[in-house]
């Protein structure tokens, strides 16, 4: 099933989808009210790029807005060996990659590099956390499983950032953590709103 026919499932029927190529939007210029994205811009070699083809496709008016993570801003609780060391591959990982682990951070700065009106820029921040045993047990699966992927394995043991040992090693710590009762996670997010 799609997702428009999963949308339309649930009695969504003014929603669409359509895979596009986030540098070179397959839009016309002006063609939304609202141009969003969340945790997208922090995967990029050239987030500002993106945001300047949110920009384009968005109309006189209307808004842009991003919401990035900052992974600098990751807390984890009970902190282990293996979740420190989970938490600086990660940000290694991105860096190596060219990408931006912190981009949340960087929202305000790139809108500006854009020549955005600084009166037409809002920047706050948020975060999310999860904590309860079906919250615990999503995140922490996630990560348990992400940890020793192919994926993880081509991009952390192949530039030398992380053993496989040491994956196996963090897999494992985040199946006991969703198993842990007083287990919390929580990340900050920078966030912005422009006004186009």
């Amino acid at each position: 099933m799609s997702n428009t026919e999963e949308a339309h499932e649930k009695g969504v029927e003014n929603v669409a989808y359509q895979v596009g190529d986030i540098f070179h939007l397959p839009f016309s210029d002006a063609t939304f009210d609202i141009t969003y994205c969340h945790q997208v811009l922090c995967h990029l070699t050239d987030p500002k790029e993106t945001m300047k083809e949110m920009i384009r496709v968005t109309k006189p008016g209307g808004i842009v807005a991003a919401r990035e993570a900052i992974f600098e801003g990751i807390i984890v609780y009970p902190l282990t060996l293996p979740l420190v060391a989970w938490k600086d591959k990660l940000q290694r990982m991105h860096l190596a990659k060219g990408q931006h682990p912190d981009a949340g951070k960087t929202l305000n700065h790139w809108a500006l590099q854009l020549g955005v009106d600084p009166e037409r820029i809002r920047s706050s921040a948020g975060n999310f956390c999860y904590s309860g045993r079906e919250q615990r047990e999503w995140w922490g699966s996630v990560w348990e499983e992400r940890s020793v992927s192919k994926e993880w394995e081509e991009s952390m043991v192949g530039p030398g950032i992380a053993t496989m040992e040491e994956l196996r090693a963090i897999s494992r710590e985040w199946k006991k953590w969703q198993a842990k009762e007083e287990a919390w996670f929580g990340m900050m997010h920078g966030e912005i709103l422009v006004w186009v």
